[in-house]
């Protein structure tokens, strides 16, 4: 079940009751329609820690397109009073870059750091604070042999081969079973209905039940932004569909690694390492023989760009990178850091990163200029010192995408380093570095919990609540006023929050004359007390406060000139109140 409502933006309105943030008579140029819908179960509530997909449509209120070039930023925050309006708590985030304390962030990708200790710590990258970018941590209950990320729930499904269960921890830190019983887990894949196809022994078992190749494989490979995955098996190479089962293409090679190779449409083909040839198999014709590259020397891995023109193969225990064009359809490049080995490897839009296996440093090649002329010279960016003993293993390396560049993992200083595409013009160091705090880093993974824009207009995220209460998503755009609130519809609420009352300023020559309401915008007349604190400075003062029957104070103040003001008041038997802010003359 899905709950909906309709807004309109520039002050989106919230056709649930909320109050309508347009000014003066200007007719909003856009309008939203978002929706709630639960990813268990058959009701409409919201429970915590249940996963929940929220979308949100933009559309133009004038015209039948879809507004294009939209970027939706989102967080949820509890429900109160005293919270600023959508489009100023909207303008304080893009002054700031800071969230309200509790706020859960519906943008930007989250880093996954596990520890040697079994402990996965969730890190956030922009808002690295003290310890204020460590979202949450949990201890595993053995050993996890070997993490993968479901970027549709928003998830990692961790492997646990000494229990054989698989369990999935979301962005809040919270564990939940996925699989139990196997014999001996060694990689994972998630799949539509929330399950997960697991390589156990050996064989593919799908939890819940469901169809699985029956297929020998040692390896599992998941087609980005697809429902398919390669199975690599000891002489077989299989393409399948992971909901469904069905296999697209078998190919009886010997292949010492594999991936899929995509295009605009969807994947056109594989690639499979064999001895030191590149070999490519295309589906529009999977009869005909596969084409050969020879390549700088043998590979065991395997890695593609985003936008899948050039395949990087290389041996992590050492030897030169292969640097295929497949455009081309040629070695255009073999590079590499000397003695030195490569031990991972990450393409992303216009660069290429090589985590040097001392850690030393990471290279990087500019794609464009492998692109233009077959050519791209080896940069390097210092890391930290060398490592007495190679890495003996990937996963200091991670793409930040959908943000731009990568981090790469110091393992001795405990330091990620952010580096973005432009350290392919010259030998310079990161300009910023994230604290991995909590242990001694043995692998990274990058989890993206942005919306995600389908079609034109039409954003799409999946996130869990923290805790109980009530909940509002608050949308932006960034745009003037294009920003709105929306209560979720959540399963236990609680007792509503008192609303909170309001203290109104009026000039009464040249003085304070004050007025006080409650939520409603009704007069109270009641006894307390005003405190008064500049904000800068230290002065601070307080004064007793009554009103009469129509809520204004029966006394007049005087400020002293200068700095601006805050007035909070505190009244027996009466609700809270909003602090007022006022300047003097």
């Amino acid at each position: 079940m899905i709950r909906a409502a309709a807004l309109l933006a520039a002050g989106l309105a919230f056709g649930g009751g909320a109050a309508a943030q347009v000014g003066g008579d200007l007719k909003p140029p856009h309008v939203a329609h978002v929706s709630f819908e639960p990813l268990e179960g058959d009701g409409t509530q919201i429970a915590p820690g249940a996963a929940f997909r929220i979308a949100i449509d933009v559309m133009n209120a004038a015209g039948a397109d879809a507004p294009a070039g939209l970027t939706l930023f989102g967080w949820l925050r509890r429900s109160d009073p005293a919270n600023l309006p959508c489009t100023e708590a909207a303008e304080s985030f893009f002054r700031t870059g800071r969230l309200p304390v509790g706020a859960v962030f519906l943008n930007d990708p989250l880093v996954a750091m596990l520890t040697e200790d079994d402990a996965l710590h969730l890190v956030d990258p922009e808002f690295s604070l003290a310890t204020a970018n460590i979202l949450g941590a949990v201890k595993l209950a053995s050993r996890p042999g070997a993490v993968a990320v479901d970027p549709d729930l928003r998830r990692l499904l961790v492997l646990l081969p000494e229990e054989g269960r698989v369990v999935a921890v979301d962005t809040a830190a919270r564990q939940s079973v996925l699989a139990e019983g196997l014999t001996r887990p060694e990689a994972v894949l998630p799949v539509a209905d929330g399950g997960v196809i697991a390589l156990d022994a050996g064989r593919l078992v799908r939890r819940p039940e469901g169809p699985v190749p029956d297929i020998e494989a040692r390896a599992l490979v998941p087609v980005p932004g697809s429902s398919e995955a390669l199975a690599l098996g000891a002489r077989a190479i299989t393409l399948f569909d992971r909901d469904s089962g069905a296999v697209r293409l078998h190919w009886d090679v010997h292949a010492s690694a594999a991936l899929p190779l995509h295009g605009p449409d969807g994947t056109t083909g594989l690639a499979a390492a064999v001895g030191s040839e590149l070999l490519l198999r295309y589906l529009d014709a999977p009869d005909a023989a596969p084409l050969r590259i020879p390549l700088a020397a043998p590979a065991r891995a395997l890695v593609v760009s985003r936008d899948g023109r050039f395949v990087f193969a290389h041996d992590p225990a050492g030897g030169p990178v292969s640097v295929v064009d497949l455009a081309r359809s040629r070695l255009v490049q073999s590079t590499g850091a000397g003695a030195t080995a490569v031990s991972e490897i990450v393409a992303g839009d216009s660069a290429a990163y090589l985590m040097l296996a001392d850690q030393s440093r990471v290279g990087v090649l500019d794609l464009v200029s492998l692109a233009r002329s077959g050519h791209a010279e080896f940069r390097e960016v210092p890391l930290g010192a060398a490592r007495d003993a190679a890495l003996d293993g990937a996963g200091y390396l991670a793409s930040l995408w959908p943000d731009s560049g990568v981090i790469a993992v110091h393992r001795e200083s405990r330091q990620g380093y952010r580096l973005q595409d432009f350290a392919a013009m010259g030998n310079a160091p990161a300009m910023s570095a994230i604290p991995l705090r909590g242990g001694v880093p043995r692998a990274i993974h990058v989890l993206d919990r942005s919306f995600r824009e389908g079609p034109t207009g039409s954003f799409r995220t999946v996130t869990t609540l923290p805790g109980p209460g009530r909940w509002e998503l608050v949308a932006t755009t960034g745009l003037g006023q294009l920003s709105f609130c929306a209560e979720l519809p959540v399963a236990d609420p609680g007792e509503a929050t008192p609303q909170a009352g309001r203290l109104l300023a009026e000039q009464a020559d040249g003085a304070l004359q004050l007025r006080v309401v409650d939520g409603a915008g009704a007069p109270l007349e009641l006894r307390g007390v005003l405190t008064f604190a500049a904000l800068s400075g230290v002065w601070r003062d307080r004064a007793p406060f009554r009103s009469d029957a129509t809520g204004r104070a029966r006394a007049i103040y005087e400020l002293p000139p200068g700095d601006p003001v805050v007035l909070t008041l505190e009244a027996p038997g009466a609700p809270s109140f909003v602090p007022l802010l006022v300047e003097a003359d």
